[in-house]
């Protein structure tokens, strides 16, 4: 992944930075969001650590711009603020966010398998380099294949991949400690997520009937217990986001 750490403290920053190169990552730094966006013009940027207090541009508003202009760039948000409003940031586009001080450990697995999970709704052509991952992507690919068939469900899954239900409940518990009903939930979902922070939707109905949901309600009911955010919110920044920009 391509990471940028953005953070006044400079120190803190370079630590955050190191600890990411040693992971395999791709790095770099800034200690402000006008540097951060500079980076961003001239970079490829998967995921940027965004501190909230700098000078210059705050955390806050290089977020709002990065959701506004690099809809692709996942956002997380570092703080040591307690009084920090998460579900503020989290409605303005945060992928999560992280109190200091940081559990690196904590905090790079947990961006790994966030971005893991959304290339794979990106793309259903991961590379497949184990046994484990090809078993497991075939799975993932079939349901974004059929993302907005209403009747995709754990039967569904197992008969095209000619497996009976008990056998596909336990391989897929075995591979990702999840249910398969959960599997199919999250995909649809984090599908859900990408096309309503890309703007390829406008209303509730249509993000909901791309992703296999018949009931719109349901739908928000769910997207909102897993992000945390009501997606029409999202969808109202959305359109409030392109009359600033036209």
């Amino acid at each position: 992944m391509n990471v940028l750490i953005v953070d006044d403290n400079y120190d803190f920053r370079l630590t955050v930075e190191e600890y990411f190169k040693s992971c395999g990552h791709q790095t770099a730094n800034a200690s402000n969001g006008l540097e951060a966006l500079n980076i961003l013009d001239a970079t490829p940027v998967e995921v940027a650590i965004l501190d909230l207090t700098m000078p210059a541009m705050d955390g806050y508003e290089t977020l709002d711009y990065i959701t506004v202009h690099y809809p692709r760039t996942s956002v997380v948000i570092i703080t040591g603020k307690p009084q920090v409003n998460d579900l503020s940031l989290l409605k303005n586009g945060a992928l999560f966010v992280e109190k200091k001080p940081l559990d690196m450990v904590q905090l790079e697995l947990k961006i790994r398998n966030f971005h893991m999970a959304i290339e794979r709704v990106q793309s259903a052509t991961v590379p497949y380099q184990t046994v484990i991952e090809q078993d497991i992507n075939q799975v993932y690919e079939l349901i974004l294949q059929e993302i907005d068939n209403y009747h995709l469900n754990v039967d569904y899954l197992a008969a095209s991949l000619n497996v009976n239900k008990k056998q596909f409940y336990e391989r897929v518990r075995d591979l990702l400690t999840i249910s398969a009903h959960e599997m199919i939930k999250f995909l649809r979902l984090l599908k859900a997520n990408e096309l309503i922070r890309s703007r390829e939707v406008t209303t509730l109905k249509e993000v909901s009937r791309r992703v296999g949901y018949q009931d719109s309600g349901y739908f928000a009911r769910l997207y909102r217990e897993y992000f945390d955010v009501n997606p029409l919110d999202l969808m109202k920044k959305n359109r409030r986001s392109r009359r600033l920009t036209k």
